[in-house]
């Protein structure tokens, strides 16, 4: 899971599958997610509506009235970007817009391409605002399709398709590389400095300094800023004025001081605000939370509220059977009251989830919200999910195994536990009617998730041992299946 955009329990998704290939997709819960949740245990399988043929989605951006705006990689060199406008109409992914913006062939793209690719976006008001680099800024306009662009501090406006380079376009450190919002003024960065643009008179606001109040750093560089609330937060290359090194650092920006303030003397590959709090990914996966607050200062270096060793138990726990994830790619906080919210987080292990998150104080472990396996028909490929049982989790309805298979046809089939000895610790079910997938089984597999699963009970109720068992799966149409499960301590 790459990177997501919410809209209460209503989530757009990036998937890719490893080797390049990405796919739009999106849960809808349609106030009901909290239902499927229960119903489905802590590995899920909606149907996800994908559109894969695309290319590689840059980001995801939320408009008005359910909008999403997907940002692409051009398909050719020395393509502009594409854009896809979207909705989710009556369960499936509509494409209400596929456009670009109309730069000149001579003037822009056949010289240095990607120096004019969208890099972020922002809805506000009914337009559509990207950083183009040193395209500047472009609004666009859904309503008529009129694509415009600007440069920080120029009132100037002209069409996009009348646009040429000259030898005053931006220099590098004037490039546009990031635009955001603060209600209904428009925040753009540059490598040099951080402007505000006022979407009511289109006129510019340059009173953001590029100084660092920390006297042992020097300011060279922003690297993105984010809004949140009324507050600038940033990530800032510096030099430290000791040694020279130069580092990177995490700011807020202090209005009393007019300057940069750090925060952390860090890089992070993540920051997602919640109220009072934010969620910061250092190292790839390392999530620590962080107290602040809408005051003007800051503590350097503060510890942590939740620290990573903490907060890292909540998303591999054992009951789960999966690895600790190697890469969190994203995390989304959606308040739900004044003091709880939804928390999804993405992850090289899938899609984890808390529906009643409290930010710095929720220590429960999330839910895994994954997509199966495949399997083949006939019986050639099952599983157990999870494949791992622990003592704590006995009798719990959330983290039972469930035995996940197909059969090639409709069968009557018998399910059975054995020990290491193979002698019989339980029959699940005996000569039941299953449904092969293709003919009608449930999520097109031929498992009953409400008979077929084992809570490491023995036949006298009893807690099994710890220790490996094996199941054995067995049809009167002489399909046949074995394999591991593992009950740990």
């Amino acid at each position: 899971i790459l990177s997501l955009v919410p809209n209460s329990d209503t989530l757009w998704v990036v998937t890719g599958d490893g080797s390049g290939n990405e796919a739009l997709c999106v849960i809808e819960g349609n106030g009901t997610l909290p239902q499927k949740l229960g119903d489905m245990g802590n590995w899920l399988s909606y149907s996800l509506r994908c559109k894969s043929e695309y290319g590689i989605i840059i980001n995801l951006t939320r408009g008005g009235d359910g909008a999403v705006l997907a940002t692409l990689f051009p398909s050719e060199v020395g393509k502009a970007n594409p854009f896809l406008l979207l909705r989710t109409v009556n369960n499936t992914i509509r494409i209400e817009e596929e456009f670009s913006f109309p730069w000149s062939e001579d003037s822009v793209l056949q010289n240095n391409p990607d120096n004019y690719l969208a890099q972020s976006s922002v809805w506000i008001n009914g337009y559509w605002y990207f950083a183009c680099l040193d395209g500047g800024v472009v609004r666009w306009n859904s309503d008529n399709s009129k694509a415009e662009l600007f440069f920080p501090g120029n009132s100037s406006i002209q069409a996009v398709e009348t646009f040429e380079k000259t030898s005053s376009r931006p220099e590098t450190m004037k490039q546009v590389t990031g635009v955001g919002r603060i209600g209904d003024t428009l925040v753009v960065t540059t490598p040099a400095r951080c402007w505000f643009f006022s979407t009511s008179d289109s006129s510019w606001d340059s009173s953001i300094e590029s100084s660092i109040t920390d006297s042992d750093l020097k300011f060279s560089k922003l690297e993105y800023v984010v809004p949140y609330n009324n507050d600038l937060y940033a990530v800032i290359s510096v030099k430290k004025k000791n040694s020279g090194a130069d580092s990177y650092i995490f700011a807020k920006y202090i209005k009393s001081r007019r300057g940069w303030s750090c925060i952390l003397e860090d890089d992070p590959n993540v920051i997602s605000f919640a109220p009072g709090f934010v969620y910061i990914v250092t190292d790839t996966n390392n999530i620590n939370v962080y107290e602040i607050s809408d005051r003007d200062t800051v503590i350097r270096n503060p510890s942590p509220v939740v620290n990573s060793i903490q907060f890292n138990r909540r998303l591999a726990p054992l009951s789960y059977g999966i690895d600790y994830p190697q890469v969190i790619y994203d995390i989304q906080y959606v308040p739900r009251t004044d003091s709880t919210g939804y928390l999804w987080i993405a992850t090289s292990e899938g899609l984890f989830f808390s529906e009643k998150e409290k930010p710095g104080v929720t220590e429960d472990s999330l839910l895994l919200i994954k997509r199966a396996p495949k399997i083949e028909s006939g019986l050639k490929k099952t599983y157990a999910r999870p494949g791992i049982l622990t003592l704590s989790a006995y009798g719990n309805y959330e983290t039972r195994t469930v035995f996940i298979y197909d059969l090639s046809k409709d069968a009557k089939v018998t399910i059975r536990v054995y020990d290491y000895n193979m002698d019989l610790v339980k029959t699940i079910i005996s000569s039941r009617a299953r449904k092969a997938g293709k003919n009608g089984g449930p999520h097109g597999r031929s498992t009953v998730e409400s008979e077929d699963w084992w809570d490491g009970r023995v036949k006298s109720g009893k807690m099994a041992s710890p220790g490996v068992y094996y199941y054995k799966i067995t049809t009167d149409i002489g399909e046949h299946a074995f394999g591991k499960i593992v009950v740990a301590k």
